[in-house]
């Protein structure tokens, strides 16, 4: 065997302007060969302003194989203590580095390690390549793994990481993982979080998973989030989907989360293709309130194609206080399209059933929007349970707008039943403008059928009004009956505009036995002079 040995001495000008510049830099090689193995030896002192390194580099060469190793010593005149070693191993075709490093400070001792495998081998007709490399440090852990299958026919590749880090008191767990081959790939990332804050301990989950099968792509998101603190455990979640197929796109989310005391579930759903675009949006939030519980429903759906778009939207409020329940729903419907004949055409349809006050309200409202006019319809109808009775009402609303000329058509009527009997009011009002100006045509029916002192009452008025001009009619009958007696009277007037013109008939017929025993009728006419 034979041994080398050199040293370098080397001092820098003290008129060097460097301001760590070395002082002194000494370095010594040996080698050493010994059969197959030959070994390198590199020994260095190194002396800067404010600190001494020494460092060791071995180089070791046999039929195995090569190693390589940095030894490295850092000593600070501030008491700082730094060690670190490099080892480089290749033996055929595993490759591997190892980096570990000690420092020492105001007695605290800290670790890192840096550690890479690379594996080559020969499997069939292709080669595995497999790297693996962990580092760690004060609050971070890395893993990671990759392994490359090359062939005549394509690459696969699949990783795996592993992250574990703790920063400001929060934890993060983070786990990736992929492969991709043959123009298709998949990944799956997993993060994890834990911290404990003022309102309590926070936890987070979120999960992502994606996907390329040769052109269709699907993304999947799933998070949830925990709060555990004084007030107990919230829980929020949610749910996503994104999928490409062809020329079709798909959106799913699903969500659970809480909000000022109110649970609140959401859907949201989307797809687009050459057919148009769908989507629908559900929420439904349940709230408990002093005494009660209130819970809401929200469903909105829509189309849009060539052809144009249609809108609904439905909604329910329950609200129970006190074992009372009030519920409350809506639904509107709304459609854009163009019609070959009136252009663009706009409509409009609107539902709401509500409890207000004791009375139960169904209201409808209909609209059609056109170039050079629009039109609607609203009902409104309404039912009320009084003391003996009940109450109902109908209100029917017609305008339409066509070329300045706007007609609108109210129709309204009111049906009362209690223990007296029964009272009917109709109006029915037509009013047109114009370029001559307002034209009002009313009629009006009122009708009360009841029985008063034995006496069953009937009464009628009707009346026309045109443009200020108007007529009425009054039909009072009155019917009788008594040990076999029938008194039967109809009073019948009429009154014009002015009521000095009014016509009074009055017949009364007396009916005995079934034999007629007096009858007559008083005709009364007023004019004006």
């Amino acid at each position: 065997s034979k041994a080398t040995v050199s040293v370098l001495y080397w001092t820098i000008s003290p008129y060097t302007t460097m301001p760590h510049a070395p002082t002194k830099d000494v370095t010594t090689t040996e080698t050493i060969e010994d059969k197959d193995v030959m070994i390198t030896k590199v020994t260095r002192d190194h002396d800067e302003l404010g600190q001494h390194t020494h460092s060791e580099v071995v180089d070791k060469v046999t039929p195995g194989g090569h190693t390589h190793t940095e030894a490295t010593d850092i000593e600070k005149d501030d008491g700082e203590h730094v060690h670190q070693t490099l080892t480089v191993t290749d033996k055929g075709e595993r490759h591997v580095e190892k980096v570990c490093t000690d420092t020492e400070e105001n007695g605290k001792h800290v670790h890192e390690e840096e550690k890479s495998v690379v594996n080559a081998t020969q499997r069939g007709d292709g080669t595995v390549r497999r790297v693996v490399k962990d580092k760690a440090e004060p609050g971070f852990q890395h893993h990671e793994e990759v392994t490359t299958i090359e062939k005549e026919s394509g690459t696969s590749t699949a990783r795996h990481t592993v992250d574990d880090v703790n920063v400001d008191g929060m934890h993060i767990h983070e786990v990736s993982n992929s492969i991709e081959a043959g123009g298709s790939s998949k990944e799956m990332h997993t993060l994890v979080t834990d911290k404990d804050t003022s309102i309590g301990h926070v936890h987070t989950e979120q999960v992502e998973r994606l996907s390329d099968i040769q052109g269709d792509k699907r993304a999947v998101v799933d998070s949830k989030v925990e709060v555990e603190g004084a007030e107990g455990k919230r829980v929020d979640v949610m749910h996503q989907e994104v999928t490409k197929k062809g020329d079709v796109i798909t959106h799913h989310v699903e969500c659970d989360k809480t909000v000022d005391g109110t649970n609140i579930h959401e859907i949201k759903d989307s797809e687009s293709g050459e057919d148009g675009v769908q989507k629908q949006h559900v929420v439904v939030t349940d709230k408990e309130i002093p005494s009660g519980h209130i819970h809401t429903e929200t469903v909105q759906q829509s189309t849009t194609n060539d052809e144009g778009a249609m809108m609904t939207m439905d909604e329910k409020v329950v609200v129970e206080r006190n074992n009372q329940v009030t519920t409350d729903t809506s639904h509107k419907e709304a459609t854009i399209r163009v019609d070959p004949n009136a252009g663009l055409v706009v409509t409009q349809h609107v539902e709401n059933e509500r409890d207000v006050g004791g009375a139960h309200i169904h209201e409808e409202m209909d609209t059609v929007q056109i170039a050079g006019g629009v039109g609607h319809v609203r009902t409104v109808v309404s039912d009320k349970d009084i003391p003996a009775g009940h109450i109902h009402t109908e209100k029917i609303e017609q305008v339409t707008v066509k070329e300045g000329v706007e007609k609108r058509i109210v129709d309204e009527a009111v049906v009362i039943e209690n223990k007296g009997g029964v009272t009917l009011d109709v109006t029915h009002t037509e009013e047109t403008n114009d370029a001559d100006g307002p034209h009002v045509k009313s009629l009006h029916h009122a009708e009360t059928a009841k029985i008063d002192n034995g006496v069953m009452v009937h009464e009628v008025a009707d009346s026309v009004q045109v443009d200020g001009e108007s007529r009425t009619t009054e039909v009072i009958v009155t019917e009788q009956e008594t040990d076999g007696t029938h008194v039967y009277t109809e009073t019948v007037k009429y009154i014009d505009a002015d009521p000095s013109e009014t016509t009074t008939a009055v017949e009364a017929v007396v009916v005995k036995d079934n034999m007629v025993q007096h009858s007559e009728t008083i005709y009364t006419e007023q004019h004006r002079e």
